[in-house]
């Protein structure tokens, strides 16, 4: 496995065991979160979107998004990444949908995730 995807896994692990009443879906397509109305522009929009993914997205038990989380990891600093970023934020902001940025490391803190999640999640306290 590549160091990237080994991340996304141990981060996925993390994710479903600090949620176990919610489900945990990785690489989602921004497209699927989000409905872009019927305006003159609307397949303008749906292009910008169309080819982003969300790196995780936590969903209810009815399977409604409830935040979405983004590793921030070295594909980050491209020169491009800014306005990427900056643009899907502004689109999960326009949806109601928050997003929380987690830097991509080697190892994770669980508690460290779990406080991020707090604000979005009914989770109780964190026992290991």
């Amino acid at each position: 496995l590549s160091r990237l995807h080994q991340q996304n896994l141990v981060i996925f692990e993390i994710l479903q065991r600090l949620t176990p009443e919610h489900t945990v879906f990785a690489k989602v397509r921004l497209a699927e979160l989000v409905y872009v109305q019927g305006t003159v522009s609307r397949q303008v929009h749906l292009n910008r979107i169309d080819q982003k993914h969300i790196d995780f997205v936590v969903c209810d038990k009815n399977l409604a998004p409830v935040v979405a989380i983004e590793l921030d990891d070295t594909s980050r600093q491209q020169p491009d990444s800014p306005a990427r970023d900056e643009f899907v934020d502004e689109v999960l902001a326009a949806a109601a949908l928050p997003v929380i940025h987690v830097r991509a490391r080697h190892a994770y803190v669980m508690d460290e995730i779990h406080r991020l999640l707090l604000p979005y999640l009914r989770i109780g306290t964190l026992t290991l």
